[in-house]
């Protein structure tokens, strides 16, 4: 959240200047500009730029990917994992205890919509903890992890994320090695080097447009020595949670529940 402050405390300064620089044009082509007709002329156009500014990040963030009816009903608890709302998100509670994963979801999709993948992995002895995001962006609170780390006593944690979500888990893995037993990143990749004591799961689908291959094929020197990947064959973006397709994402050849049947198969392995 701090980092949507700065941001709004930037744009504003950034208006402000803008307003400044329209009203001393303004000035030098127009006579008779006195000096409160000029501090009216700051203030309309500052007022102008932030109503544009927010007025844009609420299109923007407004616009998030909601859950589908899949997701939803995989929020229900049953026989084998309680689900239940907390402070910091959702904890999907199974019969496991001694291993925790805590997920951070993709930029602008509801929480809810990886709930199946975590459910899965809650029932097979892998507690999951699936957080809520500021503005469903992970960026706006990249440490959110560490919440449950204090609160809850784990032998081993886990962290990870989809898209922006799994960039956002690495840098938190790299300023916290000693807390994080493995990274599992689905669709995403880290622009900093992670620690070689830390094992590390990549996944993707081969048919995902949204990835930045080309950074996803560069950063693969910044795995950690004890990683691992799984391309899985006919996968896109969307397909790792259920929340629709995704703007300028590929074509899936198989559907939802088969790319993350292999993703928590995959998961499953390597927590082993």
């Amino acid at each position: 959240m701090k980092i949507f402050i700065l941001i709004s405390l930037g744009m504003a300064l950034l208006n402000f200047s803008i307003a400044g620089i329209i009203t001393f044009i303004i000035s030098r082509f127009k006579k008779n500009v006195n000096r409160k007709k000029k501090i009216r002329y700051v203030l309309i156009f500052f007022i102008l730029g932030t109503i544009l500014y927010f007025g844009g990040a609420f299109v923007f963030f407004g616009g998030y990917y909601r859950a589908d009816d899949v997701a939803k009903q995989n929020m229900k608890s049953d026989i084998m994992v309680d689900v239940k709302e907390i402070d910091q998100g959702y904890f999907f509670d199974g019969p496991g205890s001694d291993r925790a994963l805590i997920f951070y979801p993709g930029a602008r999709v509801e929480p809810i919509s990886y709930a199946h993948i975590l459910h899965e992995l809650a029932k097979d002895g892998t507690d999951c903890f699936l957080l809520k995001m500021p503005l469903n962006m992970a960026v706006l609170d990249r440490n959110k992890a560490q919440s449950i780390i204090s609160e809850y006593k784990y032998d081993r944690y886990y962290i990870g994320g989809h898209s922006l979500g799994g960039a956002m888990s690495s840098v938190f893995t790299i300023t916290h090695t000693d807390e994080v037993d493995g990274l599992i990143l689905l669709a995403a990749y880290s622009t900093t080097k992670i620690n070689d004591d830390v094992r590390m799961l990549s996944i993707a689908g081969d048919k995902d447009e949204v990835l930045k291959w080309d950074s996803y094929n560069m950063y693969r020197s910044n795995w950690s020595k004890n990683g691992s990947e799984l391309i899985i064959k006919g996968g896109n973006h969307a397909g790792f949670g259920d929340y629709g397709k995704q703007s300028g994402d590929g074509e899936a050849d198989i559907d939802n529940s088969e790319q993350q049947r292999q993703t928590v198969e995959a998961i499953e392995k390597f927590l082993e």
